[in-house]
């Protein structure tokens, strides 16, 4: 099959896949049943419908499969109380005013005191307006652009970010380029024209301090779906290797890469797995690629349980975006028991103080929150950052690994 062909199938079969996964959320987890426990809302606004509704769906998983296991043990123990969790999935709708109006249900409506979302800047601008309002935790899901001025910052008393950020990876990637592929002096960088310059600046910077020289940095819309002409014009600068900055589309960038002739290696920084790659670029252009995402074939004992509980409770490919929810509903109760309170204000006063390596426990390996020197703050978590390398067909955990701590 021509690989034109096999993406417009690999499109076709995607919207089946979501259409299946949504019918897996819908309303909301509810507590289990425990004699004298109090109920705390928690409510979750990601893009469960829409162009990356499959990695929205799975980190809205990750979450409600953590809360889950948080009731069926009996809930938080707070002093002498139990909370039972409630936790209610909303729709970003990928836009400001899908995240809008899911936050202000939540928040309004719901009850809910601590909210998750979202992906895009523009949609976790519309989450903060309304629950900075209200006095509500905002957990920031991800962050694409770190420093935005949507991302943590010391004015904002109830934001937290309970993932990494993205461009701490690219030592880790550039060090192992170098590594594994010597022969390769020149890198051309692909990225999505959303405000990635201060990124894109770093992994120049981080490239060059290594030896290799940036010949090329390709941008495109990010409602892009034919990378073809994107990589025609790449792909003149004649790169020995490339680098898709932060996208969910890596693996569409690296069939159109392979068709248009490139045989050197590829590399993303997005958490994207290599099961993501197999499954839908397929085995016979998956080869010298390398990526942030885990490998499930080789998962640590609580990535383990993730998958497990995932096959029992949907039944259907495990998608290893999830993990970064399980997570970061885990952090969220550490603190809670750290703090010894379900109050928003105390709940992050906690994590502000959970500064030591191992202070958090992530399914990666101990963590802890950073970013005083970078952001003013330490709200943005800091853990083991995966490294998985494709060869042949084959995927290879090559380590986690901590990356550029700033």
């Amino acid at each position: 099959m021509k690989l034109s062909r096999k993406i417009f199938m690999v499109l076709i079969s995607g919207f089946l896949i979501t259409a299946l996964l949504m019918t897996t959320i819908s309303g909301c987890a509810k507590p289990a049943s425990e004699p004298g426990a109090k109920q705390l809302v928690i409510g979750s606004i990601l893009p469960i419908s829409g162009p990356i509704s499959t990695v929205g769906i799975a980190m809205t998983r990750g979450l409600e499969l953590y809360f889950d296991k948080v009731n069926e043990e009996g809930g938080i123990n707070i002093g002498a109380e139990k909370y039972m969790i409630k936790f209610i999935p909303e729709d970003s709708k990928l836009s400001p005013e899908g995240a809008s109006t899911a936050a202000r249900k939540l928040v309004h409506q719901d009850g809910a005191k601590f909210v998750f979302g979202a992906v895009l800047e523009p949609a976790t601008a519309a989450i903060a307006d309304v629950t900075a309002a209200a006095d509500v935790a905002h957990l920031i899901f991800t962050i694409n652009i770190p420093g935005h001025p949507v991302d943590v910052g010391s004015e904002k008393p109830l934001t937290a970010r309970l993932l990494i950020s993205f461009d701490d990876t690219h030592t880790i990637g550039f060090d192992y380029l170098k590594e594994a592929y010597p022969n390769v002096k020149t890198v051309a960088i692909s990225a999505p024209d959303i405000g990635y310059e201060g990124m894109i600046e770093d992994a120049i910077f981080t490239a060059e301090a290594r030896g290799f020289k940036v010949v090329h940095v390709q941008k495109w819309p990010f409602e892009t779906e034919d990378f073809i002409p994107i990589y025609t014009r790449l792909l003149a600068e004649k790169p020995d290797a490339i680098m898709a900055m932060i996208s969910g589309q890596a693996h569409y960038q690296l069939m159109a890469a392979r068709q248009l002739g490139f045989e050197g290696p590829f590399f993303s920084n997005a958490p994207t797995g290599p099961d993501v790659f197999l499954r839908v670029a397929g085995a016979e252009v998956s080869n010298d690629v390398f990526t942030n995402g885990l490998n499930p074939d080789d998962p640590t004992e609580v990535m383990q349980e993730v998958m497990e509980r995932w096959q029992a409770k949907y039944k259907d490919d495990f998608i290893s975006d999830s993990i970064a929810g399980w997570d970061e509903a885990w952090i969220l109760v550490q603190a809670m028991e750290k703090a010894q309170s379900v109050d928003p204000q105390a709940v992050i006063a906690a994590l502000d103080s959970m500064i030591n390596m191992g202070d958090l426990q992530t399914s990666y390996g101990p963590g802890y929150m950073g970013g005083q020197e970078r952001f003013g703050i330490n709200r943005v978590l800091h853990r083991p950052i995966a490294l998985t390398h494709i060869k042949n067909g084959e995927i290879k955990t090559v380590g986690y690994f901590y990356g550029t701590n700033r």
